[in-house]
């Protein structure tokens, strides 16, 4: 069941950037952007882990797809069709790496966990205009645009003073900035109400691995 994110009720910060591991993520032409959000979830702080990424990615992607609200891509081979924020988070739990995740249905909510609590995975439709950021990375959605698909990606920064939100893309170094681009606010309040999925989670520290020592053989 869809739950509201908490309201933590303290006094927020203006600015807050969650931390990411290095190097951006690339899809490629494939559609695993959800695998790719939440690889970078995982990859971003409160709790930072690089742990099996370039695996990873695929997997959340190939299990989301047998759990989702849709049949047709049960056989994606190819990995094309994509799959929903929902059936990845229920993924990513399932592997032991999430607590539990929630659902924001307003910007204003999943704001305050942005600037409290850690990232937000989003899935929101993508408009033309949106592939290309302007200099300072930014994107925007124009009066002539039109939607050319869903996508999904990591929303792990926020700065209120210029009502932007700063996230996590999936389409390599060499897109926005370094694999990251800005959104204004309005913007992204919009693509929250056509639709779009707004998930956080808590997450699993994974425990420190340890040596087990060799069984000494019998004589």
């Amino acid at each position: 069941m869809r739950r509201r994110l908490p309201v933590v009720g303290t006094v927020m910060p203006s600015r807050k950037t969650w931390a990411i591991k290095p190097t951006a993520l690339d899809q490629g032409r494939t559609g695993t952007c959800v695998g790719h959000a939440w690889a970078n979830f995982l990859r971003c702080a409160p709790i930072q882990s690089n742990a099996g990424i370039d695996t990873l990615r695929w997997q959340i992607y190939d299990a989301a797809t047998q759990i989702d609200e849709w049949t047709d891509n049960d056989g994606d081979t190819k990995r094309e069709m994509g799959t929903s924020v929902r059936a990845g988070a229920q993924a990513v739990t399932d592997m032991s790496r999430l607590k539990s995740f929630l659902f924001a249905f307003d910007l204003a909510t999943a704001l305050e966990w942005v600037l409290l609590q850690g990232p937000v995975v989003l899935g929101v439709n993508w408009y033309s205009s949106m592939f290309k950021p302007d200099a300072k990375g930014i994107v925007a959605i124009k009066p002539t645009d039109r939607v050319e698909g869903g996508h999904a990606f990591l929303w792990r920064g926020a700065d209120t003073r210029r009502a932007l939100a700063w996230c996590c893309n999936s389409w390599g170094d060499d897109w926005g900035l370094s694999g990251n681009f800005a959104i204004s606010f309005r913007d992204l309040e919009r693509l929250i109400h056509e639709n779009g999925e707004a998930c956080a989670a808590t997450e699993m520290k994974l425990a420190p691995k340890v040596a087990v020592p060799p069984v000494p053989k019998e004589e």
